[in-house]
C-alpha cells in the first residue's frame, strides 16, 4: 500500500497515469484499419494507441488530410478507446 504524499518518481518515469477514456465505436475504410494493423508491428503501440497519436496531432496541428474513399471499399465498425 502506498503511504499518502509519497511521490512515485520512478513509476512516473515508466508509466503513464490513467486517462479518462471515452469507447466509440467507428465507422472505417477496412484499408485504413489494415494499414493501422501494419504499423501496430512496426511501432510498439497498439491500434488504439496509433489512433489516439493521430487525434492528438491533429488537434496540435490543425492538420487533416482529406482524400476519396476508393469505389467498393468496404466500411467497418470497429471499437476505440479516445482519450
Amino acid at each position: 500500500m502506498l503511504q499518502k504524499g509519497v511521490k512515485n518518481i520512478v513509476f512516473d518515469k515508466y508509466f503513464l497515469k490513467r486517462d479518462n477514456i471515452l469507447k466509440r465505436r467507428m465507422e472505417i475504410d477496412s484499408s485504413l484499419y489494415e494499414k493501422l494493423q501494419e504499423l501496430s508491428n512496426v511501432y510498439e503501440a497498439s491500434i488504439n494507441k496509433l489512433v489516439n497519436a493521430a487525434i492528438i496531432e491533429k488537434l496540435e496541428t490543425n492538420n487533416v488530410n482529406l482524400y476519396d474513399r476508393a469505389e467498393g471499399e468496404i466500411l467497418e465498425s470497429h471499437n476505440f478507446n479516445i482519450r
